[in-house]
């Protein structure tokens, strides 16, 4: 039996301790390992697979970037592939790209990585990791959390949603089973023959692997001569201090035969899979969701839309440092909202950061598509673009929010050095409607919500900033159609005459659906015109005592649940016959916080404010929902529900490049009594569905990550949204829902979540499944709205619209629109919703010179034909396409090409 001692350590960051505590220790951490790698030529360390942390200590010690890199060429020191050891579903498929390519920028620039799927400490493990893993280059996944009781070895076959396989080693006792081990030669010998005997029952080979290292552990300078006294004392065993390389090479050597997985791994089997953590500090996941639209939907497509057709530069290092800054958020401790309130004040400074940049980014598109400023048309107040970041036309609402009116303030008078001071006239008139006119002249009547004054500034770099006073303009209006990952410019008028007449109060209605206040339990009834089919008991908010931590939702031994009083809530009507809000507006009275012993809910009240704005729009069959939470109270969890009205075996919820259909919540859970965290909640990207028979309900959300399907006192389905999860500890060991402690124990009171909150999310009723009713489509386009870009009162437009690509078929989703890493290409990254084959055709709005597939990594495969400018690709079920294209079009370059590629007929 070969047994293989891989020392490493496992770095978070930031968890108990801030960044630059932790930073302060690795310091120390790598001056050690430098040492003891001078003095024993076999010993090697693996730096966690990730290099922030390396990025984090070379910004103190630069002088050492020799010396490591000469380490890493020598095979010494490994490192990589990743960026950061990220949550993996918290994060868009596009963030576990990019988190692979930044890692490996800064590998090759160290000499190398190791080039191994290593996830040692992420919550649970998404259906596609297969896909996304070999797509990058990587043959293996070494994992802790996540089995289920079906795989009894610690090596596995793992096959993904679209049927990749790859070899996976599972760490079944975490990644830090022969830590710490003793100093002392005898005791050494003893605690390794323990360790070995936990694991060479689990496998069916040879060879087995021991981690020898865990959180924020230097390597141990005795530990080269202890292996050898062991090899020594311990005959039958050949004992290697090797890389996690070499015990992968020998593993796949005995070619074994190996169990089967299949799908997700998100089981609370064997180890702790704390899916409390999915709704833990919300408001980091709704701040990291914009983060994410704002470079994956907004930012790089409108980059890659402006260069192929104005030319000027692609801003490649500016999106990179929003990435990193993106990226540096997605460590697992830090996204998942548990660890020490400070790191997580700094966390949404750099969301701050990521949002000026990237809204810096979009409004240097917005200028090039705006052109040179022309003369103003005095019947019009100003015109804009909307840009529609999906891959196929869409109708829908807008919601816009102007600077219009703009009159001089102050600016330097370079003759004078004097900051010059003017008096605007100030707008008398106030408005009470907006009509918006498209490219075509078409007009049609919008809702102006807001009208306010705001005084902004200019920036150029070619004279100090001026000051302009003007009034922000927020209003709505639905748009017929708007071109697939493109945009079309329109204008807007204010008007002045009486307001339009408010709806009837209590009720919403267009052509697909009523929606009633009923007020006995202040929730909603939807009528769904297209079926007949009511739905009774929609939108219930829910409050329950939460006596868990940062990791783990618990319930109190004698919980005790409130709801909104219905006999105090106020109902109002607001808007026009095509676009109609109904205003709710409600105090739910929660107990303050947990009793002390912590077995019950506190006697003493606190006050909950809520207002939730329902609104239909013509020609949209959605029923959005803007919910305003100021929460007053803690240790609670703040759900709203959702009864379908029937019985669903399982919920089918949107995931990295899937859509994963999980099993209800059963109301008895003596089934997974043995289990170390029973299952509970679930991820979700954009929606979650279920049905029964025809009927059908799905609800989509923008960033609200966090849903769970239960049933109701009838067996009924009923989805649960999680809003808010407050609780004030990282960490305790007195859960009713978790055997043990998750952590340390330290107070967070941050993560009670004071204070207002914004929630957005969508009621879909529909026909059937999701798949036969159109849902996904439904919840992007709810998920990732339309972009409004001002253009000025003198800017129309270079063009009137354009589209850089279009599909003909729904199945097939837009991932990423860039250029490439390198070289002049654009990378169009595209994947199929569906579990059928889908033939596809794809036409451009520039011809194309050439296109070729690529892997993940953008690594170019073979030439993909076309036809007249059409290109037919198959996609087989749940696959992502990665496409390098070069466009003949691009005005920096004047190339004029074939449009088709060589060789095309």
């Amino acid at each position: 039996m070969q047994v293989f001692v891989v020392s490493h350590t496992h770095w978070d960051r930031e968890w108990y301790m801030t960044r630059e505590k932790s930073r302060h220790m690795l310091v120390g951490l790598m001056e050690e390992l430098f040492s003891i790698l001078e003095d024993h030529d076999d010993y090697t360390f693996m730096l966690d697979g990730q290099t922030l942390a390396i990025q984090d200590y070379l910004e103190v010690q630069p002088e050492k970037k020799g010396l490591l890199s000469s380490l890493v060429s020598a095979g010494r020191i490994s490192i990589g592939p990743w960026y950061v050891l990220p949550d993996e579903f918290l994060i868009s498929g596009e963030s576990h790209i990019r988190n692979y390519l930044e890692g490996q920028r800064q590998c090759n620039e160290l000499g190398g990585s190791m080039n191994i799927g290593y996830l040692p400490d992420s919550f649970g493990h998404p259906s596609q990791l297969p896909q996304i893993l070999t797509g990058l280059g990587m043959n293996e996944v070494v994992f802790w959390r996540g089995l289920g009781p079906d795989i009894t070895r610690t090596e596995l076959t793992w096959a993904g949603k679209d049927g990749t396989e790859i070899l996976g080693v599972n760490l079944p006792f975490s990644y830090g089973v022969a830590a710490c081990m003793p100093e002392d030669p005898e005791a050494f010998v003893d605690r390794l023959k323990l360790k070995i005997g936990l694991l060479e029952p689990l496998t069916d080979g040879k060879v087995i692997l021991l981690m020898n290292g865990v959180d924020h552990v230097a390597p141990q300078r005795s530990f080269p001569s202890n292996v050898r006294l062991a090899q020594e004392r311990l005959p039958r065993y050949e004992l290697r201090h090797a890389s996690l390389s070499d015990y992968l090479h020998a593993l796949r050597a005995q070619r074994l035969p190996l169990q089967k997985v299949e799908g997700e791994l998100r089981s609370g089997f064997r180890a702790y899979l704390l899916g409390g953590t999915i709704s833990t500090r919300m408001y980091l996941k709704q701040a990291n969701y914009r983060a994410e639209i704002l470079l994956e939907k907004y930012a790089e497509p409108l980059s890659t839309l402006v260069w192929t057709l104005y030319g000027g530069e692609y801003p490649r290092a500016e999106l990179r440092h929003a990435w990193r800054l993106l990226l540096s958020n997605l460590p697992h401790d830090s996204i998942c909202g548990c660890g020490v309130d400070a790191i997580h004040e700094e966390m949404m400074q750099r969301y701050r950061f990521v949002d000026d940049l990237g809204g810096s980014i979009v409004e240097e598109a917005a200028t090039a598509i705006r052109g040179a400023p022309g003369e103003a048309d005095a019947s019009w107040d100003g015109s804009f673009a909307v840009f529609n970041p999906l891959l196929h036309s869409r109708s829908d609402v807008v919601r816009a929010s102007i600077v219009s009116g703009e009159r001089l303030l102050r600016k330097v008078n370079f003759e004078t050095g004097v900051l010059e001071e003017f008096n605007p006239a100030e707008q008398t008139r106030v408005p009470t409607g907006i009509v918006v006119r498209d490219g075509a002249g078409n007009e049609v009547e919008g809702i102006l919500h807001a009208v306010n004054g705001e005084d902004t500034m200019h920036l150029s770099l070619q004279t100090q900033p001026e000051m302009y006073r003007g009034s922000r303009v927020e209003f709505s209006f639905a748009v017929p159609a708007l071109p697939p990952v493109g945009f079309a410019v329109h204008e807007f008028r204010l008007t002045y005459g009486a307001p339009p007449a408010a709806p009837v109060i209590g009720r919403v209605e267009n052509e697909y659906f009523l929606v009633t206040f009923q007020a006995t339990n202040a929730s909603l009834r939807v009528q769904d015109k297209r079926t007949g089919l009511m739905y009774e008991g929609l939108h219930v908010l829910e409050d329950g005592g939460d006596a868990g931590d940062e990791y783990t939702y618990s319930w109190p031994l004698h919980d005790k649940k409130v709801f909104l009083d219905p006999t105090g809530v106020s109902i109002t009507a607001e808007g026009s016959e095509a676009y109609q809000t109904l205003v709710m507006r409600g105090v739910l009275k929660a107990p303050a916080h947990i009793a002390p012993d912590r077995q019950s809910r506190s006697g003493e009240l606190a006050e909950i404010q809520i207002e939730s704005r329902i609104t239909l729009c013509r020609g949209t069959p959605r029923i959005d929902v803007r919910t305003v939470v100021r929460n007053a109270a803690e240790d609670h969890r703040l759900r709203v529900l959702f009864p379908l009205g029937g019985p669903a075996r399982f919920g089918s919820a949107e995931g990295i490049f899937s859509v994963d259909d999980r099993p209800v919540t059963p109301r008895d859970a003596s089934a997974f009594a043995d289990w170390v965290e029973p299952p509970s909640t679930n991820p979700q990207k954009s929606f979650v569905s279920v049905f029964s028979g025809e009927r059908g309900l799905a609800i989509a959300n923008r960033g609200v990550p966090e849903h769970e399907v239960i049933l109701d006192d009838h067996g009924n389905a009923v989805i649960a949204l999680t809003l808010l999860r407050c609780v004030g500890w990282l960490s305790r060991p007195d859960l009713l829902a978790r055997k043990g402690n998750g952590g340390w124990t330290l107070p967070t009171p941050g993560a009670q979540c004071a204070g207002e909150h914004l929630f957005e999310y969508s009621i879909i009723p529909h026909a059937g499944s999701w798949k036969d009713a159109g849902v996904r489509e439904l919840a992007h386009q709810f998920a990732v709205p339309p972009l409004v870009l001002s253009l000025g009162a003198g800017g129309r437009g270079n063009e009137a619209s354009h589209s850089f690509v279009r599909v003909d078929r729904k199945e097939i989703v837009l991932s990423a629109l860039k250029n490439a890493e390198t070289g002049d290409g654009c990378i169009l990254r595209l994947w199929n919703c569906s579990g059928e084959t889908v033939r596809a055709s794809l036409s451009f709005g520039m011809p194309v010179e050439s296109m070729h597939r690529t892997d993940l990594a953008e690594r170019r495969h073979d030439m993909v034909p076309g036809r007249k400018g059409v290109f037919v690709l198959e996609f087989p079920p749940w696959k992502i396409v990665t496409l390098e294209v070069a466009l003949s079009g691009n005005r920096r370059e004047g190339r004029v090409a074939s449009p088709d590629g060589p060789g095309n007929v």
